[in-house]
């Protein structure tokens, strides 16, 4: 059991883990395509998200 203010906290887990896993793979593309992470084609997120079972379709 929680607060209201604690609950609505906790909501918005998922969502965070979600972006750090994409900032994550974009930063590691990033680096190793020496390229600025604007340039990252969506696509090309997308697909190594969902590599990783993000399920974005």
């Amino acid at each position: 059991s929680a607060e209201h203010e604690a609950v609505a906290s906790a909501r918005v887990t998922a969502q965070c883990f979600s972006y750090g896993h994409a900032i994550g793979h974009a930063a590691a593309i990033a680096a190793l395509e020496r390229v600025a992470p604007r340039a990252i084609a969506g696509a090309d997120l997308r697909a190594r998200l969902n590599r990783d079972g993000a399920r974005l379709g």
